[in-house]
C-alpha cells in the first residue's frame, strides 16, 4: 500500500493483538480439553535468534487437536524445547484419550489419573515396514536367522493394519 511502517511499529502491533486475543485462545484451549479426545505433536523447525541458544538452533511448534467432533479445534503453541513438561502443561486438565506418536516426552502424561495415552497407526505401521526391511530401523543387518520369522510376523501384523484402513475407508463418511 505504499506505507512505510517501522519494524517496530509492526512488532508492537503484533504484541499488542496477542495480548488482545489471550482470551479466545485460553476459551478454545478449555472447549480442546473439555472432551475426551485429544491428539498431540510437535514439529521441530529452526530459528535465529533464540536466547541462550547458538543462532541458527531450532524450536518447537506443538500442535493440540481435540474439542467437538462437529467442530474440532486445532491450536498451535511455540516452545523452544521439546521436554515432556511441555506436554505436561499443554494436557494439564485434560481427561482421556492422549493420542500422539511414540516420542518419549508424552509417556508421563499418559500415566496421569484419568488419561489413556495412545498411539498412532502411522508410527506404528512404520516399525512393521521396518522389521519387512530386516533391520528394524537401525542401521545393519538384523542377527542371521532371525530376518525370516520376524518379517513374516511383521507382515502379519502390517496386513491387519491394512485390514483397519479398510475399514476406516468403507466408514469415512
Amino acid at each position: 500500500s505504499g506505507i512505510d511502517l517501522s519494524r517496530a511499529t509492526l512488532a508492537h502491533w503484533m504484541v499488542r493483538f496477542g495480548e488482545a486475543v489471550e482470551p479466545l485462545i485460553a476459551r478454545m484451549r478449555a472447549e480442546l480439553l473439555s472432551y475426551d479426545i485429544v491428539q498431540a505433536d510437535e514439529t521441530r523447525f529452526p530459528v535465529l535468534k533464540e536466547p541462550d541458544k547458538p543462532a541458527t538452533s531450532h524450536a518447537y511448534l506443538w500442535a493440540l487437536r481435540g474439542g467437538p467432533p462437529d467442530r474440532p479445534l486445532l491450536l498451535f503453541e511455540y516452545d523452544a524445547s521439546r521436554s515432556k513438561e511441555v506436554a505436561k502443561r499443554l494436557l494439564e486438565g485434560f481427561q482421556g484419550y492422549a493420542q500422539t506418536d511414540g516420542y518419549g516426552g508424552y509417556t508421563e502424561v499418559g500415566q496421569s489419573p484419568g488419561i489413556l495415552h495412545v498411539g498412532c497407526w502411522a508410527h506404528a505401521r512404520r516399525k512393521f515396514v521396518e522389521a519387512i526391511d530386516g533391520n528394524g530401523g537401525r542401521r545393519g543387518q538384523a542377527p542371521r536367522g532371525t530376518h525370516k520369522a520376524s518379517a513374516s510376523r511383521a507382515r502379519q501384523g502390517l496386513a491387519f493394519i491394512q485390514d483397519l484402513y479398510a475399514i476406516e475407508r468403507a466408514l469415512a463418511d
